[in-house]
């Protein structure tokens, strides 16, 4: 597990192989296959905790109250991303990442938008929403732990900006 972060993260999935994976681990190329069958296998089982708890973040109330709930639920969605960053950054970086992993980041992202627009009908509300979720996304991929943790609230509040109700 820990030599497919390194290796997954520092040069990619794509440009990983078992037999890179087996270097790292210190054990055979069938070794590898054996206990975690293949790199895919591996991708998932890194990345299920993360995006386990991100699912239930968006997962748990049905809609959000602007602005209050709102700066709670994007707070617990940045917070969970700080946490495992270099995984998080991988995840939605990589492009090589499978395809069913991506996905499952990719309905996170969505679902925590359509908490905050809480109305499909109005696509205003919904460019809005993603917008307010790209902007906890990019300082993520851009920013170093320390930088984002001495910057939360600031950050999420610049997200949410995005997502203010527009003046009539």
């Amino acid at each position: 597990m820990a030599a497919g972060v390194e290796l997954f993260t520092s040069q990619g999935y794509g440009a990983t192989s078992l037999a890179d994976l087996a270097s790292v681990a210190g054990v055979s190329k069938s070794a590898v296959a054996f206990h975690i069958g293949s790199k895919a296998d591996l991708a998932a089982e890194m990345s299920g905790g993360l995006l386990a708890d991100l699912e239930e973040i968006v997962d748990h109330p049905a809609s959000v109250e602007w602005p209050g709930e709102a700066r709670v639920v994007f707070g617990q969605y940045f917070d969970r991303l700080i946490e495992d960053l270099r995984l998080a950054v991988w995840l939605d970086g990589d492009v090589t990442v499978p395809v069913e992993v991506r996905s499952r980041l990719h309905s996170t992202i969505g679902r925590l938008a359509g908490l905050l627009a809480d109305d499909d009908d109005d696509p205003a509300a919904n460019v809005r929403a993603l917008a307010a979720v790209g902007g906890l996304w990019r300082p993520v991929r851009m920013l170093s732990r320390p930088e984002l943790a001495e910057h939360r609230d600031e950050l999420i509040d610049a997200a949410l900006v995005s997502f203010a109700p527009l003046e009539a």
